[in-house]
């Protein structure tokens, strides 16, 4: 076997190598950017549920004020006690732990535990007028929280803070 040949072999054996690796290569960063798709999807899809399980929780409560009583609760405070509502707190429950997962701590939480504020004071709103007489600032508050929540959330997801902004 002369040089050449040797060298032709080696050759077509660098390139074999090269090209594997440089396919692997690839092939990673396709994995990853898939993974980081999927990331993307999931808390998508929490912060989309959150909304709408919040927003639906405050619907209920605005069509049924009559059924929000607050009982004496610990350390002097009061407890909205709010009947029919346990397919809506296990919906809130839910979606918050999901935002606890997925996003950690940051700007999501925060913002999350202000729309959970906010809905408590509806709540307690609710207990405190009659129906028809919810006043509108409590309403407001809700969706002033709801709104902060989803602008979070699209900057998060789209790392910009620009975007329509979003109410219900």
């Amino acid at each position: 076997m002369d040089a050449a040949s040797v060298l032709a072999a080696l050759a077509a054996l660098g390139g074999v190598g090269l090209g594997a690796w440089l396919s692997s290569r690839q092939q990673r960063a396709m994995l990853r950017a898939a993974d980081d798709r999927a990331a993307r999807q999931a808390r998508e899809r929490a912060y989309i549920n959150f909304l709408a399980a919040y927003r639906q929780f405050r619907r209920f409560l605005l069509a049924n004020p009559g059924n929000v009583t607050l009982l004496p609760g610990p350390e002097g405070q009061q407890v909205a006690k709010i009947e029919d509502s346990a397919e809506y707190w296990r919906a809130v429950d839910e979606a918050f732990a999901n935002i606890e997962l997925l996003a950690g701590p940051g700007a999501i939480r925060q913002e999350a535990k202000s729309v959970g504020k906010a809905l408590w004071k509806l709540a307690e709103s609710c207990a405190q007028h009659p129906p028809g007489q919810i006043p509108n600032a409590d309403v407001d508050r809700c969706r002033e929280a709801e709104r902060k929540f989803a602008e979070a959330a699209r900057r998060e997801l789209t790392g910009s803070s620009s975007g329509p902004s979003v109410s219900a």
